[in-house]
């Protein structure tokens, strides 16, 4: 709180105003102003002063969960959340821990800060699964294979692949050759169809 500039004596009263973010009972509406009394042995009455401001229990913004130990928040306390699992700030797969941790503060006016939580993760970010189209799960599990699947188009059917920067879910083509197909020559695989290549002196 800031004290009265001028000093004062018996039995003159100080009047003291809170600094932003408190008020005399903590709440957001409560007086901002006090009185004190000097008193006939020079000393002032005891008061409590100004208290912070209650912002109340944390609210927890969407798909988020709370890091810091706090549940309830007083001025100028701040609330640190990190995104649940399969989610992120900006809803891309990467960026670490820059991309998943965030802050809320108590605010003066007796609010939390507002903040839009977390999105869903894109689990299809640099993958088009080749012959279908990356479907990216609504409800994510955080397992990034479990939250994405192809759609493959007619002849094709999701298969894994090993790649360079792991292993993705690809539209592999469904093998059409029968068993023992076009013997003694050989069966090319086409989509939804076959064709034999006879050896010289068959036909098909």
């Amino acid at each position: 709180s800031q004290v009265p500039k001028a000093p004062k004596v018996f039995p003159q009263i100080a009047i003291y105003n809170c600094d932003p973010g408190y008020t005399v009972d903590g709440k957001a509406n409560g007086k901002k102003t006090f009185e004190n009394e000097c008193t006939a042995s020079g000393t002032y009455n005891v008061k409590n002063g100004c208290l912070p401001v209650e912002c109340g229990d944390v609210k927890m913004p969407a798909h988020s969960r709370r890091t810091s130990e706090a549940f309830e928040l007083f001025f100028p306390d701040i609330a640190e959340f990190e995104c649940r699992d399969g989610y992120s700030l900006d809803g891309r797969l990467g960026g670490g821990d820059a991309n998943v941790k965030f802050t809320t503060s108590c605010q003066a006016d007796g609010e939390q800060s507002a903040h839009a939580g977390c999105k869903n993760r894109n689990d299809c970010e640099g993958n088009q699964c080749g012959s279908g189209t990356c479907v990216d799960h609504e409800e994510p599990t955080g397992v990034h294979m479990n939250d994405h699947h192809c759609d493959c188009d007619s002849g094709f059917e999701q298969e894994e692949q090993e790649f360079e920067d792991g292993t993705k879910y690809v539209c592999g083509n469904i093998p059409d050759c029968p068993k023992d197909a076009c013997l003694p020559g050989g069966c090319e695989d086409l989509v939804n169809d076959y064709k034999c290549h006879c050896d010289e002196g068959y036909y098909e």
